[in-house]
């Protein structure tokens, strides 16, 4: 290889920020929640076990789990912090709007949500939209039942063209 010459990696995305031990610069430096820290916010053991968190934008999310002013943080909407308490998921909105109902189920949902994000972009966007709006609902039914509830606000917006 020449002196500066360009290299492209491909590297993949790193999406597990459960610390299970070890050095924390052998799995990522962004911050990481320890299945203690889930536990302690009403996480059940199992499900914080099997965690798989996401990592990075996810269409309009930022994935940054970790601690925060007291708070464990698996993501922002825009400056909206979506935290953990007593085992579901909340966005503090100047309420706690409801976002999942497990963890879990949040991962599963932003998982899904990139899955859309990634497919959106052609001429087929409104039923695109409407498959992953009713995929979503079928991961969380309880995460969509109120009018303002946050997931029903975004499939609505994934709908309309707006994400």
């Amino acid at each position: 290889m020449l002196p500066g010459a360009i290299v492209r990696l491909e590297v993949p995305p790193l999406d597990l920020l459960l610390w299970r031990g070890g050095r924390m610069d052998e799995r990522s430096d962004v911050m990481a929640l320890t299945i203690e820290q889930l536990v302690s916010k009403g996480v059940e053991r199992e499900e914080a076990e099997g965690l798989r968190l996401p990592e990075g934008p996810v269409g309009h999310l930022e994935c940054r789990p970790g601690e925060r002013d007291g708070e464990l943080v698996l993501a922002f909407d825009a400056h909206v912090p979506l935290v953990v308490r007593e085992g579901q998921v909340r966005a503090l909105d100047g309420t706690e709007r409801l976002v999942n109902t497990k963890v879990a189920r949040f991962a599963a949902m932003v998982e899904r949500y990139g899955a859309y994000v990634a497919r959106v972009r052609d001429a087929e966007g409104e039923a695109i939209a409407r498959e992953a709006a009713r995929e979503m609902e079928e991961i969380d039914p309880e995460a969509f039942r109120e009018p303002t509830a946050y997931w029903l606000i975004i499939t609505d917006q994934m709908i309309e063209g707006n994400l």
